[in-house]
């Protein structure tokens, strides 16, 4: 008998174990009629519910079907806040204006029973209605009533507003913890003289939604909305914050209610969801405007970090100090919004771009799209797409075709811009059209030419020869199509529209090219560009000119037909032919200004040096250290005659000076984000890089003044 009593002992606790964090299965059901049922609540089978406790009825013979707790109709239950909302009787008398009753509804008696339930007593209140009324609430044992009186007149009644004025009506709040009530009406006068104005008293317990002149022009007044708040349990959270608890699922926290015993769960920080089914991580780093990121974001398990980007330093969360350092790919700039190899570095993935690092140079994509140009301030990007083709052997027949290319761009927030494109046709029995490969639309141009009325030499469309028409709005995606009106008859060898090859000889002249040029092929189909040779500058199709042409000691500035040259600071005479004087060389990477040296006597300070971001680095510093080094070359020679003790002095004096330089220049590395540097993979380049990566400081890489210099881009 005793093993019996053991056995079924062991079963009972098993059975309590296994309950005690139950989670629905996937044929729980989760809505009844119109009201969402989110765990630990559950309706249909009882395993779906967290405990009997909180197992509902749904009301399937109702149409729509009601969910009920109790006898209580439940419209709404919420997660978030721990509460429910219920129906529940209204208390009521009528009189016939002779102070006889003639209806009657008093007394109604609301239980909440054994579950952990109670009456909000922040959003519920008992409201009375009548000009002769005395409203109270009670527990239905006596251990305590409270309530309020409405007396009024005809003329002092105000019932026609959303809440209650304090006359025509009273108010009075709830207890905390009340589980159980009575509401109780009573007229003071049995309204006597009060004829057949207001003839009916009300008791309504109300959450704060309730509005009394939709109450007084509703027809139906047996019933109000009342916040009905819920725990997991009746009892205290553990001691040890980490330990387990009942009901609380993965990542979550236990935390009191404020109306009596119990408590709830809630998810951790950086955590989501039902925490009564457990929480997952958040990904702060795909909420940018919620979790403030001004760096590179990674999200944590609970949390994200952020690090400033290359050149700043600080809280990333907070705000980044310093100088960005803007991406480049070949002579592509990518500036934020956009951004490639790391998804983290662009705004979301309709910005992130692909740099095809297998070509040289780099390439920057957009799907298949190279893109040459990202503009923030007009919000453009300038892209290659094909063209299409026909070809003829002035027979008639097709040579070559690449007809009907189509692009897409896809789901980005991307389309053709209307004002700076246009559909272009080119040829002299040619018909272009272009439309949305759906069938949506379709437009086009046709040009019709003889050889002697073609005017293709010309850098617009004059019209004879070519077509163009403009593209429609919110365009995204479209085909190229091309036809020809005569299949080419007549045309004989006039504009057969075949792309030629460049010449065999790299010194002859080419078709197009100017002086000093080089033929070089298109990958994008057939045919040839030119550009000027190494050496030379200028427009490769009008001729280029010999860099070295135009001398200039000084700051070049171009002007109509000439150029001028200014002389460096601390120098005097013309640029153009020779400068004289004191070249000033300032060092702007670790911020402050080194040496005055006559450059008729010493030539140890460079002509130009770049101000950028990547002059921060050591090996612009030693440049300083060697130019001074030369310096006592040249003063030990010049003062051969001095006595040993005065060379010795002066190169004590240096090497003191270079001390002090060393120990500023580590100051204004640290004081300047040099440690982030140091640790960010940043790539040191060596002054004779940057020399050969802007062509000497060529003005094609001139891109303007920043705060510490003249600022050039450059290709390594």
């Amino acid at each position: 008998m005793w093993m019996l009593w053991l056995m079924l002992l062991l079963l009972s606790s098993l059975a309590a174990a296994s309950s005690s964090n139950v989670k629905p299965g996937s044929g729980c059901q989760e809505k009844c009629g119109h009201v969402t049922v989110p765990y630990p609540f559950g309706i249909d089978n009882s395993m779906c519910a967290m405990n009997k406790n909180f197992f509902l009825n749904c009301s399937r013979g109702d149409s729509p079907p009601k969910l009920m707790i109790g006898d209580l109709e439940v419209f709404n239950l919420s997660i978030e806040n721990g509460s429910m909302i219920a129906s529940i009787s209204t208390a009521h008398r009528c009189y016939d204006g002779l102070g006889n009753r003639n209806s009657d509804y008093n007394d109604p008696y609301v239980k909440l029973g054994n579950r952990p339930l109670r009456f909000s007593d922040t959003r519920n209140k008992l409201t009375a209605i009548g000009c002769d009324t005395s409203a109270y609430m009670g527990d239905p044992n006596g251990s305590f009533w409270t309530g309020c009186i409405s007396m009024c007149t005809n003329e002092s009644a105000k019932l026609n507003e959303s809440s209650c004025s304090g006359i025509g009506c009273c108010q009075t709040p709830l207890p905390k913890s009340l589980k159980s009530l009575n509401l109780t009406l009573r007229s003071v006068y049995d309204h006597e003289d009060m004829g057949k104005f207001m003839p009916c008293d009300y008791a309504i317990l109300a959450d704060e939604t309730f509005n009394i002149a939709e109450f007084q022009a509703s027809e139906d007044k047996s019933s109000s909305n009342v916040t009905i708040e819920w725990v997991v349990r009746e009892k205290k959270c553990p001691d040890d914050p980490n330990s387990k608890v009942y009901g609380c699922g993965d990542y979550t926290t236990c935390y009191y209610s404020e109306n009596g015993q119990g408590y709830r769960c809630k998810c951790k920080p950086g955590f989501q969801g039902n925490p009564y089914l457990g929480c997952v991580d958040i990904d702060e780093c795909l909420d940018k405007e919620k979790y403030h990121c001004e760096g590179k974001c990674k999200n944590t398990i609970g949390s994200y970090t952020c690090d400033c980007p290359i050149g700043m330093y600080g809280d990333g969360k907070v705000g980044c100090r310093g100088f960005r350092i803007t991406t480049i790919i070949a002579d592509v700039t990518v500036p934020y919004p956009f951004g490639i190899d790391d998804h983290m570095c662009a705004m979301n993935k309709n910005f992130f771009l692909n740099c095809s690092r297998r070509d040289s140079p780099l390439k920057l994509m957009i799907g298949e799209l190279e893109v040459f140009n990202l503009s923030i301030e007009i919000g453009s990007m300038i892209a290659s797409i094909f063209t299409s083709r026909r070809c003829y052997d002035g027979l008639g027949k097709r040579s070559s075709h690449f007809n009907n290319p189509s692009v897409s761009l896809g789901s980005r927030p991307l389309r053709f811009s209307d004002t700076r494109n246009k559909l272009t046709a080119i040829g002299c029995d040619t018909l272009a059209y272009m439309g949305d490969p759906d069938g949506s639309f379709w437009s086009g141009c046709i040009s019709i030419c003889t050889n002697e009325s073609a005017k293709l030499n010309e850098s617009s469309c004059s019209g004879i020869g070519c077509c163009q028409t403009p593209l429609p709005k919110s365009l995204k995606s479209l085909e190229l199509t091309l036809r020809s009106v005569h299949n080419h008859e007549d045309m004989g060898e006039f504009m057969p529209f075949e792309e030629k090859k460049c010449p065999d000889d790299p010194n002859s002249k080419v078709d197009g090219c100017g002086d000093n040029t080089n033929c070089y092929y298109s990958e994008n189909g057939q045919g040839y560009r030119c550009k000027c040779k190494p050496g030379f500058q200028g427009n490769p199709y009008l001729g280029c000119v010999d860099r070295e042409k135009y001398h200039c000691e000084g700051k070049c500035k171009n002007t109509i037909g000439s150029y001028t040259c200014d002389c460096p600071i601390g120098m005097y005479g013309d640029g153009k032919v020779d400068c004289r004087g004191f070249h000033i060389i300032t060092i702007v990477a670790d911020f402050f200004s080194v040496c005055v040296i006559s450059q008729e006597s010493l030539n140890v300070c460079p002509s130009r040096i770049a101000s950028s971001l990547s002059t921060r680095n050591e090996s612009r510093m030693h440049g300083a250290v060697e130019d001074l080094v030369d310096l006592v070359e040249w003063c030990r020679l010049y003062l051969d005659s001095v006595i040993g003790a005065v060379i010795f002095n002066v190169i004590l004096g240096i090497l003191i000076f270079i001390g002090c330089i060393e120990r500023r220049k580590q100051k204004n590395f640290l004081k300047n984000g040099g440690e982030i540097l140091k640790h960010q993979s940043v790539r040191i380049f060596s002054a004779a890089e940057l020399v050969k990566a802007t062509k000497n400081y060529d003005e094609s890489h001139f891109l303007g003044e920043g705060g510490f210099g003249s600022v050039y881009k450059g290709l390594t």
